[in-house]
């Protein structure tokens, strides 16, 4: 409080403070007399100036600057404490509040605490864990190669230590291999991971049964002729989220919502039906079942309710529009991207709404995309410039090249998911020419929407 108000961030300086006089006697009078107080050069000659007595009171130390700060003697233990490496017994309250910032989506505070921690810690058990969080982290960034890397580190971790570890370890590791197929778009890359940790399910929590179902639920949604087993799974994931896990219920919903979406769009005998159901689901998901702990959490639930919301409208040929302000916080999740293009691709919009909101999500992806190098969200931003371009009459063979080149990359990775879902001879877009071939691109850009599991 004495030595600044302000810092200046170039050289480290401190800046002036007002009514340091005042801030001085409510400090002796609030903590006593004798204690330590840091000031300026400048505060100390004022003080000696207007009211010597005064320092008297403290024990004076001075600092015109932060390095000066760090350097003071009766720092010295405190900051040595502070920056040490953390005690054993502190490990476990450390891990338990990374998974309360990741339930909050305080990712990049993850990660830091996760990268601090890594080299103090020699447990398998604790080394598991932090290498989970990890990959967990890089899988909500789309980035499935580096979470691939996390999550085979965490394997042979539990498979070098086998003893140490039982059914909770192996579901959790088995779910976010899940998660990360379903990003690379490959579920092989899970399958065998979730079959080993079926065979568990008898002696699983609740909690952990809903989060195998839930996997599952998003896993079966890449294949649509497995999409009634999606809705079964996600039938599944509810009923045990609802009597053990409450606070994931709202997202396990918007699961089951999503491949109640996705079954209507290949289905027309069910579409009616799928599509009242959702409806139903998603009041509930907002409402009832939206989650409470964080404004971030909350923000990201919301925003696919939203998206859900336009992509039901669109489904059911009525014109929609999104409100102009988001649900909470300011800002939109990513899931803002989905929900543009499901108005874009409303047919019941005015063809220059329908662009207007086309380029509005060019703009929003190339920034996810910025932000995320090699991941999911740079294959999205390529399908939607294909996509506006396409609308506006402007489709050309460049971006297409790019997207194919992001699939080559990612398949020379180990990852051939998404080359293999879009251009295989069975997929939306085989070549260049086939691509412009299909009025132009329009037809070919909607069965490549059509084609992405996240709309």
């Amino acid at each position: 409080v004495f030595a600044s108000g302000t810092l200046n961030s170039t050289d480290g300086t401190f800046g002036e403070i007002k009514h340091l006089g005042e801030k001085l006697k409510a400090f002796i009078r609030e903590y006593g007399a004798g204690l330590p107080a840091v000031f300026t050069l400048q505060q100390i000659l004022d003080l000696q100036a207007s009211n010597p007595s005064i320092l008297d009171q403290v024990c004076v130390f001075k600092a015109d600057n932060l390095g000066e700060l760090m350097e003071l003697d009766t720092l010295k233990p405190f900051l040595a404490a502070f920056c040490s490496p953390p005690h054993v017994t502190e490990i476990d309250s450390l891990l338990n509040t990374l998974v309360r910032l990741q339930r909050s989506v305080r990712f990049k505070d993850v990660e830091d605490m996760a990268s601090w921690l890594s080299p103090h810690i020699q447990s398998p058990v604790y080394r598991f864990q932090l290498l989970r969080h990890l990959g967990l982290i890089l899988t909500h960034r789309g980035q499935f190669p580096g979470a691939g890397a996390y999550i085979e580190k965490a394997s042979k971790v539990l498979n070098q230590h086998i003893q140490w570890f039982g059914t909770v370890e192996k579901i959790q590791l088995a779910t976010l291999r899940g998660t990360m197929a379903f990003d690379a778009c490959d579920v092989t890359l899970a399958e065998d991971a979730l079959r080993a940790a079926k065979k568990d399910m008898p002696y699983a929590s609740a909690a952990d049964k809903a989060r195998f179902w839930g996997t599952w639920c998003q896993l079966y949604r890449l294949n649509e002729k497995k999409l009634d087993m999606a809705i079964d799974a996600g039938y599944r994931a509810i009923e045990c989220t609802d009597i053990s896990l409450a606070s994931d219920s709202g997202r396990d919903r918007n699961y089951l919502i999503h491949a109640l979406i996705s079954r209507a769009r290949w289905n027309t005998k069910t579409r009616d039906t799928d599509l009242q159901t959702a409806a139903c689901l998603l009041e509930a998901s907002e409402k009832q079942w939206a989650p409470m702990d964080s404004i971030s959490a909350g923000r990201v639930h919301l925003g696919f309710c939203m998206h859900y919301r336009a992509e039901i409208a669109r489904l059911e040929n009525r014109p929609f529009d999104p409100p102009d302000l988001p649900p909470c916080s300011g800002f939109w999740s990513h899931a803002w991207m989905f929900t543009l293009l499901s108005c874009s691709r409303n047919r019941q919009n005015s063809h220059w709404k329908r662009i207007a909101y086309a380029n509005k999500l060019t703009v929003v992806a190339e920034r996810y995309a910025r932000k995320n190098p090699d991941s999911v969200f740079e294959m999205l931003s390529l399908i939607y410039l294909l996509y506006r371009d396409a609308v506006t009459g402007n489709a050309s063979a460049v971006t297409f090249d790019r997207l194919r080149d992001w699939c080559d990359k990612m398949k020379s990775l180990g990852f051939p998911g998404w080359y293999n879902r879009l251009f295989s001879d069975t997929g939306p877009i085989v070549s260049a020419e086939h691509f412009l071939a299909m009025a132009r691109g329009v037809d070919a850009v909607e069965e490549l929407c059509d084609a992405i599991p996240y709309h």
